[in-house]
């Protein structure tokens, strides 16, 4: 399971996109949601998250501000943009720090599962990039303690 948070000042639609979607049938789990930018990057200093869903504007800091701070994280997190703002500078912005997934409000379930079934597989080809380059990287490691043994027993 991926873990995700949400992030939305619109509560009925933070509460709808967190319990009516069975997010568990196509991988991941809500680890929290939050009604303000400023609360979700206090929690993302202590918590990584594999994604992120932000509206844009909230009062205090935006989305798109906090996709910058957890972009200069470097931790990898993938992004989700819902917004009801069709301003093109928004998207813009918002690809700069690597988001691939804008979503136009209304949205329709099957909208949504199409768009995070296409991040699970982003995220799945990931981790299978990741879990391959560590057992590359242990071998080459054993292939180093081996040629140590091999000089000690000499």
């Amino acid at each position: 399971m991926y873990s995700m948070i949400v992030v939305n000042d619109e509560r009925e639609f933070r509460k709808g996109f967190c319990q009516y979607f069975p997010w568990s049938e196509i991988g991941f789990t809500i680890a929290n949601d939050f009604s303000t930018a400023q609360e979700a990057n206090e929690y993302l200093q202590q918590h990584a998250v594999d994604v992120i869903v932000t509206g844009i504007k909230m009062a205090g800091m935006s989305g798109l501000e906090l996709i910058e701070e957890e972009y200069k994280r470097n931790r990898g997190s993938h992004f989700v943009v819902v917004s009801g703002y069709r301003n093109f500078e928004y998207a813009r912005q918002a690809m700069r720090f690597g988001v691939q997934h804008y979503l136009l409000k209304p949205i329709r379930w099957s909208h949504i599962k199409k768009e995070f079934e296409s991040l699970r597989h982003d995220l799945d080809m990931k981790h299978r990039e990741m879990n391959k380059e560590n057992i590359e990287e242990k071998s080459r490691g054993g292939v180093k303690l081996k040629q140590r043994v091999i000089r000690f027993a000499r």
